[in-house]
């Protein structure tokens, strides 16, 4: 079966808020239309509204019943996250750095959950290549802010 590669885009993709966004490469065994599909049907078939949180500039809190929610359906954390009187935050444990990861694995999860037959997966990130470090920046001119 051949698998289909998409992208999945976590933070400002729009561009007109903060401006930060990562995308993470993924796959699935069905066409990213339907991925979208299925994306749709995440709220209705898991009961968790992925627009319902994280929304808001530095809105970093995972709510307790979401969590409780993705424990009870079997989701295992990729991370462990910044855990405060407010509850987790998308935040390493450790390091406090963001982490937009633990979110796309979620969205991956629930993508799953709303089609079985997707077995959409994250990939591993592709090697990047740039000019070496004491070389001039290949395209360095072309953004404007």
């Amino acid at each position: 079966m051949s698998k289909h590669l998409f992208n999945i885009a976590i933070g400002d993709y729009w561009g007109i808020g903060h401006g930060r966004c990562e995308q993470f490469l993924a796959t699935a065994n069905k066409p990213v239309e339907a991925v979208r599909e299925a994306n749709a049907q995440i709220i209705e078939k898991t009961g968790i509204d992925l627009t319902s949180f994280a929304t808001k500039f530095q809105d970093s809190l995972l709510p307790e019943s979401v969590n409780q929610k993705l424990l009870e359906m079997g989701y295992k954390f990729q991370h462990e996250l910044f855990e405060d009187e407010d509850g987790f935050h998308f935040f390493t444990a450790k390091t406090l750095c963001d982490c937009p990861e633990e979110l796309v694995s979620i969205w991956v999860f629930l993508l799953n959950q709303a089609d079985p037959e997707l077995h959409c997966e994250l990939v591993n990130p592709l090697p990047v290549l740039a000019a070496d470090y004491d070389q001039p920046s290949i395209g360095y001119g072309i953004f404007h802010i």
